[in-house]
């Protein structure tokens, strides 16, 4: 088996390094621990990759491998690993919007325990990035799946203070 780039896995390789090396500084992420808002220029330019969730997982694998080499803050984890494959599987018309980069989203599951197994809790734990997306999916036994604009979230602290966790009410 080869497991040699090919040349469109190349580029995306190429341009994500060059794109992480001209927005996302160090002292950017240092700035979004103190303000999440410092890292919303580097959404501009990353909301331009989120098409790369309905291609090959391999693409959206070596980006997201780039970003996480410079510890690129930010929804686009949220939105391309976690909230667009559950909107492709229920083929919801906000995929569409979410791959032109204009819609954000994440998905809670976890309950109570942590665990990230469908439960009945009325509050969903460790949701990446609720405060900061426009749309947050939560997972309900069923399986039902309520979506929610930004709702009311509460910051769960953690070791990663890049990384923002949050607690959701069901509502």
């Amino acid at each position: 088996m080869d497991f040699t780039f090919t040349s469109d896995q190349q580029l995306v390789r190429d341009s994500a390094r060059t794109l992480f090396a001209k927005e996302c500084p160090t002292s950017l992420v240092r700035a979004h621990m103190e303000d999440p808002r410092a890292a919303q220029a580097l959404w501009k330019h990353l909301r331009e990759w989120t098409a790369l969730s309905g291609g090959p997982l391999v693409d959206l694998c070596i980006f997201r491998e780039e970003s996480g080499a410079v510890l690129a803050p930010g929804p686009f984890f949220a939105t391309t690993a976690l909230f667009a494959p559950l909107f492709k599987a229920l083929e919801h018309p906000l995929l569409e919007r979410m791959a032109a980069g204009e819609v954000t989203g994440t998905v809670g599951v976890a309950g109570k325990s942590g665990e990230w197994v469908v439960n009945p809790d009325p509050v969903k734990t460790f949701v990446p990035e609720a405060e900061r997306v426009d749309h947050v999916a939560l997972i309900l036994p069923g399986p039902a799946v309520v979506l929610r604009g930004p709702p009311p979230a509460r910051t769960v602290e953690t070791v990663d203070t890049i990384r923002r966790l949050a607690e959701v009410e069901v509502g």
